[in-house]
């Protein structure tokens, strides 16, 4: 929950704080911390890998989030992957960084059986929540309320890779 924790902070965020626009309004943006990991598995062992969905710094809305994990080069055959929240909520970080600006999401992958050697991989995204979540935050935050969804880029938030040798 530390903003200085993201090394993206002091180049990046402090300018929002230092300089504040008087012309625009940040309602929403995200990004994550680290934007990947590579975990190396043996014979049916698992991993764990953790990171950090934040908004966007001067962001000033509440944003809603769904986290959704595509494997590729095979991985959903031998690999299921859990997602610790995949609904959540973030909150502003502007004027003052509220409680939930940030939010951990851990990822545990399990082998389904033995894996043959090589490199497989999850790409997590962001899109719209639910709507009985959306409809919840939206009730409870007004036109201060943005799902996630709509702002995507092409790359994934976060990727795991899984290397069996």
């Amino acid at each position: 929950m530390q903003p200085e924790f993201y090394p993206s902070f002091s180049q990046n965020a402090l300018n929002y704080w230092l300089n504040p626009s008087t012309t625009h309004y940040a309602a929403y943006g995200y990004g994550s911390y680290p934007v990947r990991k590579t975990v190396f598995l043996d014979d049916n062992q698992y991993a764990r890998a953790r990171f950090f969905v934040h908004s966007g710094y001067g962001v000033r809305s509440y944003q809603g989030m769904k986290l959704t994990a595509t494997p590729s080069n095979g991985a959903e055959q031998y690999f299921d992957l859990e997602i610790s929240e995949t609904e959540f909520l973030l909150a502003p970080n502007y004027p003052k960084f509220e409680k939930n600006w940030a939010n951990d999401v851990v990822l545990e992958v399990r082998p389904k059986g033995e894996a043959p050697a090589g490199i497989y991989t999850f790409s997590v995204t962001a899109s719209t929540p639910s709507r009985e979540k959306s409809e919840q935050w939206r009730t409870m935050h007004g036109e201060k309320y943005f799902e996630s969804g709509f702002v995507s880029t092409s790359r994934p938030l976060y990727k795991l890779m899984v290397i069996v040798e």
